[in-house]
């Protein structure tokens, strides 16, 4: 689809009328944006989020950091959100978790010999991620949108889930503050090698379609 289109479309919640439709002669391009959305939060920037990484990934000490975030000035100039290693931690715990992956192995009573790996998450914990993910959050589509080519109403655009007559007729079932979350997973053969076996993978994918 036109990305143009797309992006107009998203700023469906300042064109909408009564009926919480919206006509696409409405929505001007530049108009309605919403204030840039902080990717690396709690971090307060790339920077603050890139010391920590620094901090924590190569073991520097923790007297070390608090040394040198004792430098007066330091903090500040580099304006980091944190004074100490204490006050790093409690950033860090603030980070929404992530799916964990797991492993296990499967195999059939008549050949117990021959193994399969499978790596896997919970799927409600790989939901959650989505949703919590903070790169995200300007994306998210919690409620369905009528999308018309002009006011008049004559003719409407399907594009995105959330624009179909399924959506909209679940969600009038929904109690109010509920929202739908539908359930994406795909699966697809993938070639890991070609000369040693053939070994494929098949990977399970899963998104939401509140996600573009």
């Amino acid at each position: 689809m036109d990305e143009t289109v797309h992006q107009r479309w998203r700023r469906e919640f300042s064109g909408t009328d009564e009926e919480g439709d919206v006509s696409m002669e409405d929505v001007g391009i530049g108009e309605g944006s919403s204030a840039a959305v902080n990717r690396f939060a709690p971090f307060a920037s790339e920077l603050d989020w890139r010391v920590a990484c620094w901090a924590i990934q190569d073991g520097i000490g923790h007297k070390s950091f608090d040394r040198l975030m004792a430098i007066p000035g330091v903090a500040e100039k580099l304006g980091l959100s944190y004074q100490n290693i204490c006050s790093l931690h409690k950033i860090v715990d603030a980070v929404p978790p992530r799916a964990t992956w797991k492993k296990r192995e499967l195999w059939f009573k008549n050949d117990p010999e021959d193994k399969h790996i499978v790596h896997h998450c919970d799927p409600l914990e790989a939901i959650k991620t989505l949703l919590g993910n903070p790169a995200h959050a300007e994306h998210v589509v919690y409620r369905p949108t009528k999308i018309f080519s002009d006011a008049s109403k004559s003719e409407r655009i399907y594009n995105e889930m959330w624009t179909g007559d399924w959506w909209n007729t679940v969600q009038d079932r929904l109690p109010s503050g509920a929202c739908v979350a539908p359930v994406i997973i795909a699966t697809d053969k993938t070639q890991l090698t070609q000369f040693m076996g053939g070994k494929t993978a098949h990977p399970v994918y899963l998104t939401l379609g509140n996600l573009p």
